[in-house]
Order: C-alpha cells, then structure tokens, then sequence
C-alpha cells in the first residue's frame, strides 16, 4: 500500500493565494497608469458565491430550496501599494470623481453619454486570473470576471513622522455581476 504523501503527490499541486494577476483595462478616466495598478496589487478579495434559500416546513420537518431572489454580493475589494508619485492613487480618484464628482455633484450617466440608453460611461469588467493554472499556450484557465465594475470607496491616507512603511490603499468596486470560473473538465 502507497504511502499517504505519495497518494497526496499524485494528486497534483495546490493553488496558491500569491499566484494572481489583475486585470483592470485602460479606460479614459484611469489612462495608461493603469498597467502599474496592475502591478501594485497586493490582494484581491472575491466575494462567497451563494443562493440564497426559503425554508419549507411539512409536518413538522423542515428543509430549504433555492430562492427565486440572488443575494450574491457585488462588492469586490482589493489593496494595492501607492506608488511615489501617487499616479496610480490619483488614477483612481478620476475614476471615482468621474463617476460623482463631491466637489461640482456632476454625475456620469451609467446609460450612454446622454442618458439615453447604451453603454455606462464608468461601468468597466475585470479580471482576475489565476496565473498558477495556466493552458499549454500560458492562458490563464481560471478567470473571474468582474463585470461592470466601478469604485465605490477608495480608502484614507495616513501619515506619520514614525512609519517608514509603504502606503497601502484599500479599494472597493461594486459590479453588476461577478462571474466564477468552472471546470475545464
């Protein structure tokens, strides 16, 4: 009889929490700079896949079915490192001020440039790519897609005469919908 690590040997290798890569396009508000962002992040938090359920009770027992109503969450978070010129930073803040602007309250239209239906003027997909799995031609295989994504928070900035430590910025997307890898197999 094989011994329990070579039986866990055969099995294959684990997917790894460092061994990702994000994905957000060049768009106007955020520009080339973008391709650093890309670079600086740190950690890309995904929310649980979920139904949602409604119990069913029948003498005296008690079971549940999925619900007609998704309460999947929308809010994808990540962290990157500010760069020292803060591009990456004030890319973001176009973004988000595009979108409503606390100074004018200017909004942008999430239906056409007019509001007139067609495609959100802030609304972009992302991805998020497992760069572990990669196909025979360095494809990432296993690919979340953030569809329809924009900033909804974009975090404080501290400074201190007593921290020498790189400045992490925390980022909250909302997005209209978030789609999960499946099996190739």
């Amino acid at each position: 009889m094989p011994h329990l690590l070579d039986v866990l040997a055969t099995m294959g290798l684990d997917a790894l929490g460092n061994h990702f890569a994000m994905n957000i396009p060049v768009f106007s508000q955020v520009g080339e700079v973008v391709n650093n962002l890309n670079m600086r992040v740190l950690s890309v938090s995904i929310p649980d896949k979920e139904i949602s359920t409604y119990p069913i009770t029948k003498r005296g027992r008690q079971m549940n079915r999925p619900s007609g109503v998704s309460e999947q969450s929308h809010d994808v978070s990540f962290t990157f490192r500010a760069d020292k010129y803060w591009n990456c930073y004030n890319a973001l803040v176009n973004w988000h001020n595009f979108i409503q602007n606390n100074s004018t309250m200017a909004m942008a239209s999430d239906s056409g440039p007019e509001g007139r239906g067609g495609a959100s003027e802030y609304r972009h997909d992302i991805e998020i790519w497992s760069i572990s799995a990669l196909d025979d031609d360095g494809t990432p295989n296993n690919i979340w897609t953030i569809k329809g994504a924009y900033p909804t928070t974009i975090s404080g900035i501290e400074f201190a005469e007593d921290n020498g430590e790189p400045i992490e910025v925390d980022v909250t997307l909302d997005c209209m919908d978030i789609i999960y890898p499946t099996s190739a197999s």
